[in-house]
């Protein structure tokens, strides 16, 4: 059974990441009250136990980024709550609630990336090849199983729900919409659900690395993880 705490295992990160460089990454998403690195320097990833200031800030940060591509990185990261002490899951607390591994393949298999791969990154996303404002549809659908909601981010700093809604209304009936980043950060991410999967699932494959409609970058876009934090 998850247990929703403010505390989150996160695992998949490029490697030799410090703890200054993954609190400096969450930050975008929550009040990060402490940073414990958990893997070894010579692994080819970075696991790390990661508190915040509120477990609803948590539990957001679970939900929207479990299986997705933090703002920064290029690969897609594991994000779940941490074991409690003594609890399941491996020594010092170190895996997940949802009784993974601290192992290096990320729960968004789908993406085709390994947390060994490349770090940091300008942008996430691949330039804008087809789709959105340019036409056509990009094939990557790739985050959580398909439903009626959607993660998106690499969004311009400083949106609005509304703003949000307004952008992703052309394209399907939004039904709720919550902003997850941080107002200070450098791009907005936001957890988007629309009247049906199908319009989802269009929104994933038109949108994705793609310029939606009144802006002028490409956005991130993918299916959002379910709440339990799994993969």
């Amino acid at each position: 059974m998850v247990v929703v705490s403010d505390n989150t295992f996160v695992t998949a990160l490029p490697p030799s990441l410090t703890e200054d460089d993954v609190k400096r990454i969450f930050s975008a998403y929550g009040t990060v009250m402490s940073v414990r690195i958990t893997s070894k320097a010579e692994h080819n990833f970075t696991s790390a136990l990661i508190r915040y200031a509120t477990a609803t800030e948590a539990q957001t940060i679970v939900e929207s980024l479990n299986g997705n591509i933090p703002h920064t990185l290029s690969t897609p990261v594991e994000v779940r709550f941490a074991n409690p002490p003594g609890g399941k899951g491996g020594k010092g607390g170190d895996s997940s609630s949802g009784g993974g591994s601290s192992g290096a393949s990320a729960s968004g298999g789908s993406y085709g990336a390994s947390a060994g791969g490349s770090g940091f990154s300008d942008h996430a996303s691949s330039p804008y090849p087809t789709g959105g404002k340019n036409g056509g549809s990009s094939s990557r659908s790739g985050g959580g199983a398909a439903s009626d909601n959607i993660f998106a981010t690499s969004l311009p700093a400083g949106m609005t729900e509304e703003d949000v809604s307004k952008i992703f209304g052309a394209y399907g009936n939004v039904v709720s919409l919550r902003i997850v980043s941080k107002p200070e950060m450098s791009f907005t991410s936001a957890l988007i659900r629309f009247a049906t999967a199908d319009e989802a699932l269009n929104i994933v494959e038109s949108l994705n690395g793609n310029i939606p409609y009144n802006l002028d970058q490409p956005v991130e876009v993918r299916f959002a993880n379910s709440p339990a934090g799994g993969g």
